[in-house]
């Protein structure tokens, strides 16, 4: 079920220039707890947030829509990726959207930090913006920190990325980059994935410093199943094909 969004809610960001054609996506699930905060403080840089709840028991859906945002409902849990690709294929129907900016729905992701995107967006040629947290803070748990140090070095040997912080999902991709490729992930390795795929096709990236957040919120990452699923894709990775445009792609 999809609600869309209430015109009679407005911010600061609905008087901006139409020029910015940026949409945000947030895949939630059981998010009830911070979609309404996010949310709240995502439009005050941009007008239109699609939240996509992925199989939620809460009240995300609910929420997110109090906030402002059009709703995604997905009636069960098909994983982060397979949410996020159904909601950029949603936005990316309404042709005046250029790009998609991507942020988790659980707090730890600072929606103060989405200037820094479209100012980047707006000046720059780089078709995936990443964000990049400080992996040595404190403020992370350390097996996070360890992993995800881990994760970003084996990548950025891998494709000879510039990007220091590969696991982030705070990020913005543009239509011609989610349109070039079929995405194969279903959970939390679409990061990855989509690192790979800019990696092989030559697309241009860039690194936007961003806030590390963690509040003692549990995490929906299951070890073990998403290590394998990470595991497969770094193995089917170096695959590539061409595509209609002539830039390589991963298989």
């Amino acid at each position: 079920m999809i609600t869309l969004l209430n015109p009679a809610r407005a911010t600061e960001a609905d008087r901006w220039p139409r020029d910015w054609q940026v949409a945000g996506l947030i895949a939630a699930h059981d998010e009830a707890a911070h979609i309404y905060e996010v949310v709240r403080g995502g439009r005050e840089h941009l007008s239109r947030w699609l939240v996509v709840a992925d199989g939620c028991g809460d009240d995300t859906a609910k929420r997110a829509r109090s906030a402002g945002a059009e709703v995604l409902e997905l009636p069960r849990r098909l994983g982060k990726a397979s949410a996020l690709t159904r909601g950029w294929n949603y936005l990316l129907r309404d042709r005046t959207v250029e790009a998609v900016l991507m942020l988790d729905g659980d707090g730890q992701h600072a929606p103060d930090d989405i200037p820094k995107f479209l100012q980047a967006w707006r000046n720059g040629q780089e078709h995936l913006l990443v964000g990049a947290r400080d992996l040595s803070s404190s403020t992370m748990p350390w097996p996070r920190r360890w992993t995800n140090r881990l994760m970003s070095q084996i990548i950025r040997e891998m494709t000879k990325s510039p990007c220091a912080d590969t696991q982030c999902g705070f990020r913005v991709a543009s239509r011609a980059f989610l349109s070039s490729r079929e995405w194969h992930s279903t959970h939390f390795e679409m990061e990855t994935e989509m690192i790979l795929h800019a990696g092989a096709g030559k697309w241009a990236v860039k690194d936007i410093p961003v806030q590390t957040i963690y509040q003692g919120s549990g995490s929906h990452i299951r070890v073990l199943p998403d290590l394998m699923r990470w595991l497969r894709l770094l193995v089917r990775g170096p695959k590539q094909r061409k595509t209609k445009s002539g830039k390589c792609a991963i298989a």
